[in-house]
């Protein structure tokens, strides 16, 4: 990072064939202009690691960077919900970092549109409800982070569908119920860390150590 400080300039949006946005670890403060939706050519946008927030109206504009395949927001000060309008993004989308802000609500339904997703990161927030059923439809995902929230109900079984899945951080919620068999089904797990919740029951048996 450098040191750059003071509000991100609206002005970027002029730079039309702009394909990267690398602005993380810096000091930037304020709002994220809404403009930069006219970026048609952006492929990666990195703002994480400032001092930016509060509101997420410049999410809703970003769907018209259809070529966007990573979009990084994490170590912020984003506040609010989660607009329904992440669902709109680029399909390209493969990393979506959301981690270390303070977004509220529910996880939103359409979420799944973004169904290319490999890596989606949105632990220590302050999201509420339940963790969507059609998470299940993210055939590619790897990476699923959504430890240090306050997150209820029971772990959908339909997490068994994620076949690629190496990483499954649940931790620090208000999850309760057992661990759904189906998460034995997720042949590529290496890291399951589901501690400081309110679950019960048994492991499921394909847990039982390989001889």
């Amino acid at each position: 990072g450098n040191k750059f400080f003071g509000s991100i300039p609206s002005s970027l949006c002029n730079a039309s064939k702009l394909q990267i946005l690398a602005l993380s670890h810096n000091r930037f403060v304020g709002s994220v202009p809404t403009n930069l939706g006219y970026l048609q050519d952006l492929k990666v946008l990195q703002l994480g690691h400032n001092k930016l927030g509060k509101d997420l109206d410049f999410l809703t504009p970003l769907r018209n960077c259809s070529k966007m395949y990573s979009l990084i927001l994490a170590g912020n000060r984003f506040e609010g919900v989660l607009p329904s309008s992440i669902g709109n993004l680029s399909t390209q989308l493969t990393g979506l970092y959301l981690e270390r802000n303070k977004i509220s609500g529910t996880i939103p339904v359409a979420l799944q549109n973004l169904i290319n997703l490999i890596v989606l990161g949105m632990d220590e927030n302050l999201f509420t409800g339940m963790i969507p059923t059609n998470f299940g439809k993210f055939q590619k995902m790897q990476g699923l982070d959504l430890s240090g929230n306050k997150l209820l109900g029971k772990i959908p079984s339909s997490i068994g569908n994620l076949t690629q899945l190496a990483e499954l951080f649940l931790s620090q919620n208000n999850l309760e119920g057992s661990i759904p068999p189906s998460i034995g089904t997720c042949q590529s797990l290496q890291q399951l860390d589901v501690s400081q919740n309110y679950l019960s029951g048994v492991l499921p048996q394909q847990y039982q150590l390989q001889q």
